[in-house]
């Protein structure tokens, strides 16, 4: 049996052998929802900074709205900077 991740290779006379396929992910995408709760914070205010351009970066896909986990993790750390309490100016 196969399950993802695998593939197989004829060994030798009819004989078929599983092996380990080293899978690499470019990036995570994450929707609206999954976003504003990560953040915290209700969808239609992650939906009003996209349109503004205050928030995360995000790209369409169609109809949907996708975020790069990590420009989301850079935003978050953007913002954490320029104003965590007590930073210094």
């Amino acid at each position: 049996m196969l399950w993802y991740g695998q593939y197989t290779t004829i060994t030798g006379e009819n004989e078929i052998a599983p092996r380990e396929r080293e899978l690499t992910v470019a990036y995570v995408l994450l929707t609206t929802n999954e976003v504003a709760a990560r953040l915290r914070t209700p969808s239609e205010t992650l939906r009003y900074w996209r349109a503004i351009g205050k928030g995360p970066r995000g790209f369409r896909v169609g109809r949907r709205v996708l975020y790069r986990a990590s420009d989301v993790d850079a935003w978050e750390e953007e913002q954490y900077n320029a104003h965590a309490i007590g930073a210094s100016k």
